[in-house]
């Protein structure tokens, strides 16, 4: 992370068990709060077809507090699917859901916070 001046630099390491990518989302309107994303490990690869497996890759959504230097983990209630994609506003996340054997259907969420 670093501030917009250039200033402040901090590398953020999160050991939450069984994440292997992290993907920084938007931060919510307060400034004190990002949203992120991780993924597990893969389970597309070799001999594995990228549209068959990919979507059985378990992703997470995240809420960091900058003050608090904080991470829980939202959208936990209900699962949809295994692998999450989210698009966010300033007050809500559409969070799509999907899986092969929905032939690309998929389903939406919507979540909101303060």
């Amino acid at each position: 992370m670093i501030r917009a001046d250039g200033s402040g630099l901090e590398t953020l390491e999160f050991d939450e068990p069984s994440q292997a990518t992290w993907q920084p989302g938007p931060f919510l309107s307060d400034g004190k709060r990002v949203i992120f994303l991780s993924m597990e490990a893969r389970r597309d690869g070799p001999g594995r077809p990228f549209d068959q497996y990919y979507t059985q890759t378990p992703t997470h959504l995240w809420l960091y507090d900058l003050d608090r230097k904080s991470l829980t983990e939202i959208a936990t209630k209900e699962r949809l699917e295994v692998l999450y994609a989210a698009a966010f506003g300033e007050r809500r996340a559409n969070v799509g859901a999907g899986s092969a054997e929905q032939d690309g259907a998929g389903v939406e969420h919507e979540s909101g916070w303060e």
